[in-house]
């Protein structure tokens, strides 16, 4: 079974949509920031709602997996989402009035948690034995890539044909990638049982109790370090246009921001199978810092701007994605790691949701982002001394 067939097809597969769900709905959302808001006249605070619903939504989904999986199967839950979520970003271009947008997006924040990062690399985990957080970094790589293609493909749909049409073209090309892969190459490994227990669910499964001062400075951190690096990836293409850079300059950002996590996530893997969690975080934590305090005093000479705010995109966001499945078998063990992997995914997530509404409510406030990125910086330095006490702190069972 260890890195057999089968198991580089899931790799495949899960990179396949990564790219075209998650690389297209969530990667280039902050391209429609501005055309929606312009074209409807809603605020930015009001607008990023819809994001941070995404975000809750897809909580949701990760805290509840095991609930959704003990009545359907994992992979039959793949295709189910694969098909909605490419439906409900078509229907989106039809929405008209602000509330659709927040159920439009609350759909696919949904859809797009049930069939992308935490099902793929459970799935990726059955089959893969040997440096499997390298395997699910390369699948989750995906969703930078999508990104950094997607990117100027929607800027150049919306400047041309308007952002309805660039939401129907876009959701027939996510369509005719999402739906084959998770119909052809998903698959669960031969007598593979599925062990995801719920936190409410079967507490007398457990081995250990969550609630315990490391899980929860563990869960703390993941919430901190994935909310602000989410923060980060999200301000950077309206932050630039907001300093009066142009909408292309701008898409070229976030094309270079989601290449640069592309790759980051291959490094992030390699470095969670050779140097564990505590280091992951500690490197997460520290580059994203220095990338926000970069972002907020964005200015020529460009080039180096771009090469520190990266830094962050690099080492940051990737442990959303990648890093759940490790985080999570180091702090309590393989044995026990399904079912802690939601708890600690709906952490990270949970992180996730904030930052949209963070952001439009401080540029109504401020008129810019720049006090809110160097506020979340200051709030990763203070943080990053939890790291060392979670792990050095003893972990209780039952």
């Amino acid at each position: 079974m260890n890195n057999s067939r089968q198991g580089k097809l899931a790799v495949i597969g899960g990179f396949i949509l990564m790219f075209s769900v998650m690389g297209l709905v969530s990667n280039c959302f902050s391209l429609s920031i501005v055309p929606i808001t312009s074209y409807f006249g809603f605020s930015r605070g009001s607008y990023a709602i819809s994001q941070t619903l995404m975000f809750v939504c897809s909580a949701a989904f990760t805290l509840t997996s095991s609930r959704i999986y003990k009545k359907l199967d994992l992979v039959k839950a793949v295709r189910i989402a694969a098909v909605v979520v490419t439906a409900v970003f078509f229907l989106e271009s039809f929405a008209t009035r602000i509330w659709m947008f927040y159920i439009a997006n609350a759909l696919l924040g949904f859809c797009m948690a049930m069939c992308t990062s935490l099902p793929a690399g459970l799935l990726i985990n059955e089959w893969i034995a040997v440096d499997a957080n390298t395997f699910i970094g390369i699948a989750m790589m995906g969703s930078g890539v999508g990104g950094a293609v997607f990117n100027p493909m929607m800027n150049w749909l919306i400047t041309g044909w308007g952002w309805q049409s660039a939401y129907r073209i876009m959701a027939v090309v996510m369509g005719a990638m999402a739906i084959p892969a998770a119909f052809l190459l998903m698959k669960r490994a031969p007598g593979a049982v599925d062990k995801r227990v719920d936190v409410s669910d079967k507490k007398s499964e457990r081995k250990i109790p969550f609630m315990q001062k490391r899980l929860l400075i563990i869960a703390a951190v993941l919430f901190l370090s994935n909310g602000i690096a989410a923060a980060l990836n999200f301000s950077i293409n309206p932050h630039v246009q907001d300093l009066g850079y142009s909408a292309a300059f701008a898409s070229m950002c976030s094309s270079l921001e989601n290449a640069v996590m592309a790759v980051g996530k291959i490094t992030v893997g390699r470095i969670l199978d050779r140097k564990g969690a505590k280091t992951a975080l500690y490197l997460s934590m520290g580059m994203t810092a220095v990338s926000l305090v970069c972002l907020a005093f964005f200015r020529s000479p460009v080039v180096i701007f771009l090469v520190l705010i990266n830094l962050g995109l690099f080492f940051g966001c990737p442990i959303g994605t990648v890093g759940g499945v490790a985080v999570t078998s180091e702090a309590v063990g393989k044995e026990d790691m399904p079912a802690f992997v939601g708890t600690f995914g709906f952490a990270m997530s949970l992180g996730t949701t904030f930052a949209p509404m963070l952001l439009g409510n401080a540029y109504d406030i401020f008129g810019s982002y720049s006090p809110l990125l160097l506020a979340l910086a200051a709030v990763l330095v203070l943080a990053m001394p939890l790291i060392s006490i979670a792990f050095r702190t003893p972990l209780k069972t039952k």
